[in-house]
C-alpha cells in the first residue's frame, strides 16, 4: 500500500476494544489512542499498534462493520 501514497501517512483504525479510561467497548478507534488515526510510515503503524495493544482490552462482541462502513467513507472522500 505505500507504494501507492506519496505522503507516507496511513489511516489506522481499531475495533472491538475496550478503550481508556472509560472502558467502554468501541468497534471504531484510532490506534494512536488520540482524536488523529494517521500514522507516519509503516514504522509508525507498527509503534501505535504495539503501543495500543498494551493499553486497550480486546472485547468482544467484534463488529467490524463500523470500521468497513468508515474506509468507505474515506475512499469517497
Amino acid at each position: 500500500i505505500k507504494d501507492y501514497d506519496n505522503t507516507n501517512t496511513f489511516t489506522v483504525y481499531g475495533f472491538g476494544a475496550r478503550i481508556p479510561p472509560i472502558g467502554e467497548t468501541s468497534h471504531l478507534f484510532p490506534i494512536t489512542l488520540t482524536d488523529s488515526p494517521e500514522c507516519k510510515g509503516i514504522d509508525g503503524v507498527v509503534r501505535a499498534y504495539r503501543s495500543c495493544i498494551g493499553k486497550v482490552q480486546l472485547f468482544g462482541p467484534t463488529n467490524i462493520a463500523p470500521a468497513i462502513n468508515q474506509v468507505i467513507k474515506l475512499a469517497k472522500e
